[in-house]
């Protein structure tokens, strides 16, 4: 009995929820003092400290959710980071896709805030508290300003939140996405860094007023996984709606609908930019600080990837209409594992389609799984390529500055892999890249990858494509292109 009443003195939210094997997490259920009684208190099951159970029921995106204070939830995978650093080799892909957007005269500017853990420590229970805050919490947003400014001085333009700016006020209770006074700090904030850009002045200027609705109730984004892994349900909280609109609708009215209207402000992110999932107004908000009009091409449920990489493949980008976009990424994005499907697609694709200027080029009917679509001269060729256009040349034994284009005569929905078959003496090395784009990507035929960094003496031998079994043929049409030269990487093979 001692045992088990000094368990009930020790024991928090925070230790169960560090548990993993379903049994134990029970027993420790049983003994542990729980949250004072909310809203929340039934919602709560065993199961909710077994990080299994998320894998099992789906939700891994919500591993491991534990009670706050006063019906606060957060997520300890998401919502604690304290480790903000960033490589060399992502801090050179970021001012490498700030570049090449420069190239189609389009400033990038990143909005990045911190995460939930960080702002809202005080709403833990105390223990979790010592477990997350404390001495922790102070170096979670040292590493935080840190990042920010490191990357500033890099040349990203990056727009981060200070702790002074939050006054305990950014993100929903029981909610991923933040409030609309965190939506309000984040574009307060992202408007003063935008207007010190030249470009900014040569954006036509609407004013804007935004002005409070009523008050709604918003569902919680953890709604799912309760309902998965316990059957139960989360009561919704009230959120605070507002409507952004034109102070003086005859007088703006050239400015909105004229000629030239369509938005030179792009809003690119996630769920937290888009409207109807957040309720917070962050385009609303853009619009009344930068007293300019703004397009936003946010996706819900879709990751960091989708908004930017379509995006590059618009027709938008492509002409040239934006001056500023504004990529919002929230805080528990980790950039350093985000080459592959972000900057290595994204680089690339703001470039474009090389056109006469490819090293390799060629257009392909009925392709099937497997099929090489480059290939050097002891590799055989598949396809006939333009008159004129020899794709063994030299430059191509060179990696570095080089990507591919792919462009399917419809819309690709379905993911492919794109091998790289190299040899280097005697030696032979293939890379892979895959395409695996979201659900809800707006289904596209555009598809472009740098090529896989390899030693500088690897000799480009085949490029293959690998297509899913319901796919039996496609028709194709591939690029090669370098880089800008003023663009290409340094070769730290040397």
């Amino acid at each position: 009995m001692k045992r088990t009443s000094t368990l009930k003195k020790i024991l928090t939210g925070a230790a169960i929820f560090a548990l993993t094997g379903t049994g134990t997490a029970a027993a420790f259920w049983l003994t542990a003092p729980k949250p004072s009684q909310n809203e929340l208190s039934n919602a709560f099951c065993p199961d909710m400290a077994n990080e299994q159970a998320y894998k099992d029921k789906g939700a891994q995106t919500y591993a491991t959710l534990i009670p706050g204070q006063d019906g606060w939830i957060f997520r300890t995978k998401n919502d604690f980071r304290n480790n903000w650093t960033i490589s060399e080799a992502t801090r050179d892909r970021l001012l490498a896709l700030q570049e090449a957007m420069r190239a189609h005269n389009a400033e990038l500017v990143i909005v990045m805030p911190p995460v939930r853990g960080m702002i809202h420590a005080n709403e833990l229970l105390p223990a979790d508290q010592k477990l997350y805050g404390d001495d922790k919490l102070q170096a979670s947003w040292d590493a935080y300003e840190a990042f920010i400014s490191n990357a500033k001085n890099a040349g990203i333009d990056i727009v981060g939140i200070d702790r002074d700016e939050v006054n305990g006020k950014f993100f929903y209770m029981r909610n991923h996405h933040w409030s609309s006074d965190g939506a309000r700090i984040a574009a307060q904030k992202a408007a003063k860094e935008i207007k010190t850009l030249p470009v900014y002045s040569q954006i036509p200027k609407i004013s804007y007023i935004t002005k409070a609705e009523e008050p709604k109730k918003y569902k919680s984004s953890y709604n799912s996984a309760f309902k998965k892994i316990c059957g139960t349900s989360v009561p919704a909280e009230m959120a605070q709606n507002y409507e952004t609109v034109p102070t003086n609708a005859t007088a703006n009215e050239q400015s909105l609908f004229g000629e030239n209207s369509e938005p030179q402000v792009v809003l690119l992110g996630t769920s937290n930019s888009v409207s109807d999932s957040s309720q917070a107004n962050f385009e609303g908000f853009l619009k009344e600080y930068l007293s300019a009009d703004v397009m936003n091409l946010a996706y819900s449920g879709a990751g960091i990837d989708t908004s930017i990489v379509s995006y590059m493949n618009s027709a938008h980008y492509k002409n040239g209409k934006p001056k500023i976009v504004i990529w919002e990424i929230p805080g528990y994005y980790n950039l350093d594992i985000m080459d592959t499907n972000v900057f290595s697609q994204a680089i690339p694709a703001a470039y474009g389609e090389c056109r006469d200027l490819a090293l390799a080029k060629g257009d392909f009917k009925n392709v099937t799984d497997n099929n090489a679509l480059y290939a050097s001269q002891d590799g055989g060729l598949y396809g006939s390529f333009p008159a004129g256009q020899d794709p063994r040349q030299a430059t191509l034994e060179s990696n570095k500055n080089l990507y591919l284009h792919l462009s399917f005569a419809k819309p690709m929905k379905d993911d492919f892999k794109v091998k790289f078959h190299y040899k280097n003496g005697a030696e032979g090395l293939t890379k892979i890249v895959k395409f695996d784009r979201s659900p809800r990507y707006p289904a596209d035929g555009e598809f472009y990858t740098l090529f896989p960094e390899m030693d500088k003496n690897a000799e480009l031998n085949k490029v293959r494509i690998t297509l899913p079994e319901k796919i039996k043929a496609v028709d194709v049409s591939m690029q090669i292109c370098a880089l800008p030269k003023d663009h290409t990487p340094a070769d730290e093979s040397m």
